[in-house]
């Protein structure tokens, strides 16, 4: 039975049940891996959270033979809880056949244990932050397997890794083709513009607060917030966002509930100062959905300005405002241009792109 050390780069969260709680995807990700037979050993710091609190962190982990959680609580300063992972992680390695790390990760430097001790390692390289710098390409080159959600990254990775490890994985999202919807492309009378993510700064979200303000009063337009964050109690509680029909959903796990606010609404603005490549904008075209965005990380590789989306810059108010005004404006002579190339877009790019994240992995591992 092969075992894995598996690092995901995101807090745990227990809950009352005594149970761990992570985002949805890493942790089918973990489930499928025990149902297959591997042995993992999930390491992690996590806070404790009351049922009441909003948390993007909805999947239980299982309480399984094949599993075992070595999980550091935050109740100390930082700097203390990662040197106590990093501990707790040493010594994890010397009984595994396998690391496998999200990237980018403040635990990154295990990689180098795992090369010192002769221990294959992985990276799932999902961000965009320093994941071209000196240290990275230095971790690619000696990676065994690496696994990103973009070609480019898949390139970037196989230009410094001389056995071609980079091996790019289909989209993690819960829609399909099959999702795909008729759209009635008229105008309508009442805009409904959407958002899909965390609530934090580097989201873009104060920006797009402080453009839909200042949108031409003849708009008559909603902001739908979909996601949690540290933002989200202090912005839901400002009267005269909510005055301004800035409407705060939470966050939202329900398949169903989400697929409606995609159908239902008449824009997606996307203002990150950085990213991979967020799965909104692949869920967004999907559902033919237009697209407002910024052109951050592996975006570009995909999303073409007046092509199959319209661009924004990071960290612009007045470019929000500039072209969500333009879409409204000119909205019925190029929606079904942008929409119809961007269903094109991800229809091809799904197509190509079909290997599932633990199909990479357990491939790498059986064969080696």
């Amino acid at each position: 039975m092969k075992s894995v050390l598996f690092i995901n780069n995101r807090m745990a969260f227990m809950r009352p049940d005594g149970h761990f709680y992570i985002a949805k995807k890493p942790g089918e990700l973990v489930e499928k891996m025990i149902q297959e037979g591997f042995h993992i050993i999930f390491l992690q710091s996590y806070v404790r959270v009351t049922f009441t609190q909003e948390c993007f962190a909805e999947f239980k982990l299982p309480k399984h033979e094949n599993i075992k959680y070595i999980m550091v609580e935050r109740r100390m300063p930082k700097l203390v809880v990662y040197l106590n992972l990093y501990l707790k992680a040493i010594k994890a390695l010397y009984s595994v056949d396998f690391l496998y790390l999200f990237y980018p990760d403040q635990l990154a430097f295990l990689c180098l244990g795992a090369k010192l001790l002769k221990i294959p390692y992985g990276l799932y390289i999902r961000g965009s932050l320093g994941v071209y710098n000196k240290i990275s390409r230095y971790f690619y080159t000696h990676a065994d397997l690496c696994c990103t959600v973009s070609p480019e990254l898949t390139n970037f990775v196989n230009k410094y890794n001389r056995r071609k490890a980079g091996k790019t994985i289909s989209p993690l999202i819960d829609f399909s083709l099959t999702d795909s919807i008729i759209r009635d492309f008229s105008k309508p009378s009442v805009f409904k513009i959407l958002y899909i993510g965390r609530l934090v700064e580097d989201k873009g979200i104060n920006e797009l607060i402080r453009a839909v303000e200042k949108l031409d009063k003849r708009y008559t337009f909603e902001l739908h917030l979909v996601g949690d964050g540290p933002l989200l109690s202090k912005l839901s509680k400002d009267k005269l966002l909510i005055e301004s029909n800035v409407i705060f959903h939470g966050h939202i796990s329900n398949t169903s509930v989400l697929k409606h606010f995609y159908c239902d609404c008449d824009i997606l603005c996307l203002p990150s100062y950085h990213e991979g490549f967020p799965r909104v904008l692949y869920e967004a075209m999907i559902f033919k959905l237009p697209i407002v965005t910024t052109f951050v990380g592996t975006i570009p590789y995909l999303m073409k300005d007046n092509v199959n989306c319209l661009e924004i810059l990071p960290k612009s108010t007045n470019s929000i405002v500039e072209k969500l005004s333009y879409l409204m404006d000119n909205y019925e002579a190029i929606r079904s241009l942008l929409v119809e190339n961007a269903y094109n877009t991800v229809r091809d790019y799904l197509l190509q792109n079909n290997l599932s994240h633990f199909s990479i992995i357990a491939n790498y591992l059986w064969n080696k």
